[in-house]
């Protein structure tokens, strides 16, 4: 487990990121994906604009092949899992 700023990890190729305040998916995503290797999975906690943020970020995710999985409640908002298509 690495706690680290997206920047500060270049070039890792792990099987699972989290976030959690960090920025709007459009901005996260290029930021996360990239550290996951294909197949690996990300776990976006993100507030209650979590549906409003994933209709904005469609394009970065295809661009990046990011896939949602599922979207799973909290009491605050929403976890978001989503895979590294390639």
């Amino acid at each position: 487990v690495r706690n680290e700023r997206a920047e500060k990890l270049v070039g890792i190729d792990a099987d699972v990121v989290t976030a959690r305040a960090v920025a709007r998916l459009v901005e996260l995503v290029p930021w996360a994906v990239p550290l996951v290797r294909p197949r690996g999975h990300l776990l976006l906690i993100k507030g209650e604009r979590a549906e409003a943020e994933l209709d904005e970020a469609v394009h970065a995710m295809r661009k990046h092949r990011c896939v949602l999985l599922r979207t799973v409640p909290t009491a605050t908002g929403r976890v978001l899992v989503m895979r590294r298509t390639s």
